[in-house]
């Protein structure tokens, strides 16, 4: 429900947070949600899961890194 609410945001930063979060929330345990996740997702798979293009999805990727909100080590994506 919720990841539906912001997956549809006209904000592709805010699509892809909603995305990387649930995935976060998913597979890391409760005590290890402040500790680093690397997304199993490949641009492509996040552009298609988000309806964005994939130049998007790297572009904003970028600015989140230039922003610490992630980390991009050997092209994986660590949030």
């Amino acid at each position: 429900m919720i990841m539906s609410q912001h997956i549809f945001s006209n904000d592709p930063s805010m699509r892809l947070k909603t995305l990387m979060n649930y995935f976060k929330n998913i597979y890391c345990i409760e005590n290890d949600l402040d500790s680093e996740y690397i997304i199993p997702l490949t641009r492509q798979q996040m552009a298609n899961l988000t309806g964005l293009r994939v130049e998007t999805v790297i572009r904003v990727i970028k600015l989140m890194e230039k922003n610490n909100l992630l980390r991009i080590k050997k092209g994986l994506i660590y949030y």
